[in-house]
């Protein structure tokens, strides 16, 4: 089966209605919603001339939005045998788990040590979204994502962002797998609620070990399902 038609009725657009942003990038932007949001699996294929044909266009922008791509950690390309989504293995995993809760948790402690509670109403209001999507897993994606990125944009450390740009790609596409086999938008909302309750009473070890705590059982649910060396 090929990625093509798939992508197509998913909404990457056709190159005539790409506009504003070069056109590399904005097909660089659907794809990328596609893999984080799970319609892309690891491990599908993404077929450069077929991708120009169904988009029409040339197939110079799909090869620079394969690149981006590429740059993000997404997709990967081997010789001879082409690109495909970037699968993810268990070191993978546990790597990005330690890297994730060692940025995370220094954002913590430094959201305490300024006791900004202006930075926990912006946590509790990305909450607050994640609770209402409902069975939406493409929305509660977005919602968990924008949790993570909230938590360390109001750490307000410049370079602490700045790492975490280098990650963050690889933390959703992760996040995408965790949350479709929790699939309870309520359950995941209230693991991140209770992460801010300590953050907003300075108890930055305990909110550090909620978060450890919720981010380890999550991706365990992942971890049991797949089977070396396959990635799931």
């Amino acid at each position: 089966m090929t990625t093509a038609p798939r992508t197509h009725r998913r909404g990457v657009k056709h190159g005539g209605e790409i506009s504003n942003v070069p056109l590399g990038e904005r097909i660089a932007d659907q794809l990328r919603d596609l893999i984080l949001d799970g319609v892309l699996a690891p491990g599908a294929p993404l077929v450069e001339t077929s991708l120009a044909a169904e988009l029409g266009v040339s197939r110079a922008p799909v090869r620079q939005a394969l690149r981006i791509l590429g740059l993000d950690g997404l997709v990967e390309t081997v010789p001879y045998r082409g690109t495909t989504v970037r699968g993810l293995d268990r070191r993978d995993v546990e790597e990005l788990l330690r890297i994730r809760t060692l940025h995370e948790g220094f954002a913590i402690r430094c959201i305490v040590e300024r006791g900004d509670h202006s930075a926990c109403d912006v946590l509790y209001a990305c909450c607050d979204e994640m609770a209402t999507v409902g069975g939406d897993v493409a929305a509660l994606n977005r919602a968990d994502a924008r949790f993570h990125a909230s938590l360390i944009e109001v750490a307000d450390h410049a370079l602490l962002i700045t790492l975490w740009r280098t990650i963050s790609m690889q933390v959703r596409h992760v996040m995408a797998m965790c949350n479709r086999r929790v699939a309870d938008a309520r359950v995941i909302a209230a693991h991140h609620r209770r992460i801010v309750d300590a953050i907003a009473v300075g108890e930055d070890e305990r909110a550090t070990m909620l978060l450890e705590a919720h981010v380890r059982d999550v991706i365990e649910l992942v971890l049991r399902e797949w089977s070396e060396p396959d990635a799931a």
